[in-house]
């Protein structure tokens, strides 16, 4: 499963990041349909797989570097980005811009 790229406070895009089309992104999620509650259950299925090993869950380097070195750096959450996201899973998000509750 791929997830799109979002921009954070805090976050900068590198050469290497990858933009799909609507074109492939649709062809995946035909194949692949969220399901309702997809947003909650994605995070579960991440929590299932690293709660035996936490001390893996040792935060990104370079986030830390730059927290400790840039006063305004602000860390991103991929819970908040995956709750907040526009996928069409039957269920809607405040702030999330899919124009049902905003």
């Amino acid at each position: 499963m791929a997830l799109a790229a979002r921009e954070h406070p805090g976050s900068r895009k590198t050469a290497s990041s990858r933009q799909y089309s609507d074109v492939e992104r649709e062809t995946v999620v035909s194949a692949y349909p969220r399901t309702s509650g997809f947003r909650e259950k994605i995070i579960q299925i991440f929590n299932d797989g690293i709660k035996h090993k936490p001390d893996t869950a040792f935060d990104h380097v370079k986030a830390d570097v730059t927290a400790d070195k840039e006063p305004s750096f602000r860390r991103g959450n991929v819970c908040g980005v995956i709750r907040a996201s526009r996928w069409r899973d039957g269920t809607h998000a405040p702030g999330c811009g899919c124009g049902h509750h905003d």
